[in-house]
């Protein structure tokens, strides 16, 4: 069950043991060590803090909240881009004919003669 959990979610490992490490890693935040204790079900304090807690920096929590936010937010560009098939056909059309008339009656590159290149640099 976890495992297919984890496959939904995009998560490369997904166990009871890390939910409850993350339980209480958050949960530090929300109440006392007692009731994270409580929660974890141990008979030692020293257990849930030394163990199951993590100290999240202040300056850490805050990047990850930034980048969440970003990836979370829909800029109008990614919506603006979201075209049916017919119109990525109809740009693609109008985009090889403005190339075709850029190239003009002859696609071939036109040479330069070695000389030519050289009178005109001196």
């Amino acid at each position: 069950m976890l495992h297919k959990l984890a496959k939904d979610l995009g998560l490369p490992k997904l166990t009871f043991q890390v939910i409850r490490r993350t339980i209480a890693t958050l949960a530090q935040k929300k109440g006392t060590v007692k009731d994270v204790q409580g929660v974890l079900r141990h008979s030692r304090t020293a257990t849930t803090t030394d163990v199951y807690m993590q100290e999240i920096p202040e300056s850490v929590q805050a990047t990850v909240n930034s980048i969440h936010s970003e990836l979370r937010a829909k800029p109008a560009s990614r919506r603006a881009k979201a075209w049916t098939a017919d119109q990525r056909a109809q740009a693609s059309l109008k985009s090889r004919e403005r190339m075709a008339g850029k190239k003009g009656p002859t696609s071939a590159p036109k040479t330069v003669a070695m000389e030519d290149t050289l009178a005109a640099t001196w």
